[in-house]
């Protein structure tokens, strides 16, 4: 979800179901006791765009 109040202000949430306690991301796979690691959506792009984004306002 992306809210936007009409200003430079903007808030972001994924919710990623039935992810481990980590970061989805191509790249690693951690230890099975933190449960699944998901390959989409990939976590450190995510974040990364957000700033980005937030940087050019």
């Amino acid at each position: 979800m992306l809210w936007r109040d009409g200003s430079n202000v903007e808030v972001e949430l994924l919710a990623i179901h039935g992810g481990g306690h980590c970061i989805p991301q191509p790249y690693v796979r951690y230890p099975r006791i933190l449960g699944p690691t998901p390959r989409e959506p990939n976590g450190p792009a995510v974040i990364w765009a957000f700033f980005e984004r937030q940087q050019n306002r």
